[in-house]
């Protein structure tokens, strides 16, 4: 699994964002307002993913996010699979 870990943050390149307050509103107009602050994290990284564990807020709801953001709502093993595929 380390394995696993190290080689997604040396292809990924992960970084941090901070979100405008107008990105935040936007999000809580999408997801529940608690999860709204991560949906606007990655529309201010323009993500292509979000990855989490968060089956009530985030996951259940993946079509609608990737619907109205273009976001691939999914856990951390379907994005690793998708990485695996895609090399």
């Amino acid at each position: 699994r380390l394995d696993d870990f190290k080689h997604l943050f040396h292809r990924v390149h992960p970084f941090l964002v901070q979100p405008d307050r107008v990105t935040v509103m936007r999000a809580a107009l999408i997801v529940h307002p608690d999860d709204a602050p991560i949906v606007a994290g990655a529309l201010a990284a323009d993500a292509k993913f979000l990855i989490t564990l968060d089956q009530k807020h985030l996951l259940k709801p993946a079509d609608h996010i990737k619907t109205k953001t273009g976001i691939t709502v999914v856990t951390p093993g379907i994005f690793l699979s998708t990485i695996r595929r895609d090399e």
